[in-house]
C-alpha cells in the first residue's frame, strides 16, 4: 500500500450475497456429474434389462431345442407319442406345447417334433414366441440272424 493514505479504510465488496452466489454458480461445474448420472442411469438400466431378457430367451430356446431333439430320438427308436411328449415335457419349460408327426419317405419313415412356448420376463408382460423342431429317421430293427 505504498503511496496510499495510511488512515484509509480498505474498500469492501458490498454486493448482495445472491449476486456473489450466482456469479460463482455460473462459472462452476458443481452438480454436472449428478445431472449427467441422472440422464444416463435410466438408459444403462434399460440396456441391462434388455440384455437379461435376450439371455433368458436364448437359454429357453436352447432348452426347447434339446427337448425337441430328445423327443424325436424317442420316436425314432419306436417309442409312442405319449412317451416322447413326456420326455419333452421333462426337458422343456412348463407351458410348452409339443406336437409330433410321422412322414413316409423313400428311405423309411421320418418323425418330426415341434415344441413352442411363450417366453416373457415377468407374468403379464409381452413376450416372444419360441419354436423348436427336430427330425429323425425311424430306426428299423436288423433282420433276424444277420446284419442289414
Amino acid at each position: 500500500m505504498s503511496g496510499s493514505n495510511p488512515n484509509a479504510v480498505a474498500r469492501r465488496d458490498y454486493r448482495p450475497a445472491a449476486a456473489v452466489y450466482l456469479k460463482r454458480a455460473a462459472t462452476s461445474d458443481t452438480g454436472t456429474v449428478t445431472a449427467e448420472t441422472a440422464l444416463v442411469l435410466p438408459v444403462v438400466v434399460l440396456l441391462l434389462a434388455a440384455l437379461a431378457f435376450a439371455a433368458g430367451a436364448f437359454a429357453a430356446q436352447g432348452r426347447l431345442q434339446v427337448a425337441a431333439r430328445d423327443a424325436a430320438r424317442e420316436l425314432a427308436r419306436g417309442e409312442g407319442p405319449a412317451r416322447a411328449e413326456q420326455i419333452a415335457a421333462q426337458t422343456a419349460e412348463p407351458g410348452s406345447r409339443v406336437k409330433s408327426n410321422r412322414v413316409k419317405i423313400s428311405g423309411g419313415e421320418s418323425v418330426t417334433v415341434h415344441i413352442s412356448r411363450e417366453y416373457a420376463p415377468l407374468k403379464g408382460w409381452p413376450g416372444l414366441r419360441l419354436d423348436a423342431s427336430a427330425t429323425a429317421l425311424r430306426e428299423t430293427a436288423p433282420p433276424p440272424g444277420g446284419t442289414p
